[in-house]
């Protein structure tokens, strides 16, 4: 199997490798010279992210159909567990769902949208 090979349906991987091939060290040596320390933050998750909020999405439905009503802060550190996922991610679910009449809230305020953590917001699966 060729280098090449590796990097089939992964083609954004090979351009970031490329570039930190040719780059990094370059980068590291001119940064460092003058700052106490370099972060190197990864910004970009790749195709995989989509196992994971599957996985997550399964672990709150699941959640959810099992107690039918779920804590808000609950329901969060379910689908933390999982690898990139964020919160923004369970919000996109609980509005998939609540608009298909399968979840209501209680506790929130009559103009709140969606639920916050810390706020003893609970999710209700009908």
């Amino acid at each position: 199997m060729s280098e090449d090979d590796l990097y089939v349906g992964r083609e954004q991987t090979l351009v970031k490798h490329t570039i930190l091939r040719a780059y990094l060290r370059r980068f590291a040596i001119i940064v460092g010279s003058w700052a106490d320390s370099i972060t190197y933050v990864h910004c970009f998750s790749g195709p995989w992210r989509e196992r994971y909020l599957v996985r997550a999405k399964e672990a709150v439905l699941a959640l959810l159909r099992g107690k039918r009503r779920v804590a808000y802060d609950q329901a969060w550190k379910s689908a933390s567990t999982q690898p990139l996922v964020w919160e923004s991610d369970l919000k996109d679910w609980i509005r998939e769902w609540k608009k298909a009449g399968r979840l209501s809230f209680e506790g929130m305020g009559p103009r709140q949208q969606v639920p916050h953590r810390g706020e003893g917001h609970s999710l209700v699966w009908k």
